[in-house]
């Protein structure tokens, strides 16, 4: 019972089936672990055909959505999530900023860099926008306050 379902759904949960350990020895998570960790999660899977009722329901959730539950993107990059029907939507930036609006086939944003929540009827989105580049220690150093800032 290690495939099938069971896999699938561990991996449509985030589980991985299988990791290097700081070690970097090699490590296969078992089905009992998957179980473990689905059930942790409040999803059901103690049998192969229960963990195919939860993939099922799962995914007909996710078809059900107009929204995804959430969407990693570049910050101050155009944005367009397509829409099945019009609607109104407002966004919550993470500065306390908010915009609204009205879509008829599509919700255009161009989301500055922050986790911030989508809003469309009665669904929302998680928008975790993230800059093209991390920013290196000098300009990190350059933004601390006092005299002779250290970088840990």
């Amino acid at each position: 019972m290690s495939g099938g379902a069971l896999q699938a759904l561990a991996e449509a949960k985030g589980i991985l089936p299988e990791w290097h350990d700081i070690a970097g020895r090699h490590h296969v998570t078992t089905p009992e672990t998957q179980r473990a960790l689905l059930k942790a999660m409040g999803v059901a899977a103690t049998s192969e055909a229960e963990a195919a009722e939860s993939l099922a329901a799962g995914e007909a959730h996710r078809a059900a959505r107009r929204l995804p539950e959430e969407l990693a993107v570049t910050a101050d990059t155009p944005l367009r999530i397509p829409l099945a029907a019009p609607l109104e939507w407002h966004l919550e930036l993470e500065d306390g900023g908010q915009e609204s609006g009205r879509a008829e086939a599509a919700i255009h944003l161009t989301p500055p860099a922050g986790l911030h929540r989508l809003t469309a009827g009665e669904e929302s989105c998680l928008i975790i926008a993230a800059p093209e580049t991390a920013p290196g220690v000098a300009e990190v150093l350059s933004r601390t306050p006092g005299k002779g800032a250290r970088g840990w």
